[in-house]
């Protein structure tokens, strides 16, 4: 990607994979959807209160015995708390989630438009359904908002944005997590990993 600045305060942008859409300036915090060479200011990103974490933007974690370039860092408020959501790459370049709740961690890849499960609207607790050739239950249902946002996304992250979502566990002990907004539905695949096996590799 070339080299681009940020149109609120001319600082140079640190955009970390080509096909980002969306990345926030370090120097004025503001949150820009990108477009090619285009750039669109999308607003403040946020505040990120200081909290413990396993892994920060910028280092590199080692999950599920492959390492992970953390590009991204976004956070979710559900209430009584929050959730941290990192965007990662693999040595490969290819992109996943680590969910991290708690101590909770979950790998994820999103689900291709074409293969996620059909609902004509948000599944209750409980729900029973088939999908990836395994049966799901819908073990939680809840509203998340998103509060803050750091470095660069396969996607655009709009602070303030509220949507609901549903957590799945299929009897392969499979995290099956749906998102629920205005501008779509998400879905994402998750295997769990021990926290105490995630190692930052290198800063």
């Amino acid at each position: 990607m070339h080299s681009l600045n940020c149109p609120n305060c001319g600082s140079a942008l640190h955009v970390s994979f080509a096909a980002a859409k969306m990345t926030t300036c370090q120097s004025c915090n503001t949150s820009l959807f990108l477009e090619g060479e285009q750039i669109e200011k999308a607003g403040k990103s946020g505040e990120m209160h200081e909290a413990p974490q396993l892994f920060h933007l910028g280092e590199t974690t080692s999950v599920d015995n492959d390492s992970y370039a953390i590009v991204g860092h976004a956070r979710f408020d559900y209430g009584p708390g929050f959730w941290d959501e990192y965007w990662a790459l693999d040595h490969n370049g290819r992109g996943q989630w680590i969910s991290v709740d708690e101590g909770i961690v979950i790998l994820q890849k999103p689900v291709a438009p074409e293969a996620v499960p059909k609902f004509h609207k948000t599944p209750g607790l409980g729900h029973e359904f088939q999908a990836f050739g395994d049966s799901y239950r819908v073990t939680e249902v809840n509203r998340g908002t998103c509060v803050a946002v750091r470095g660069s996304f396969p996607r655009p992250m709009v602070v303030g944005e509220v949507f609901e979502y549903v957590n799945c566990l299929g009897t392969h002990d499979e995290q099956l997590s749906g998102e629920f907004s205005a501008s779509g539905t998400e879905w994402f695949r998750g295997i769990w990993c021990d926290p105490f096996d995630v190692k930052v590799v290198s800063p």
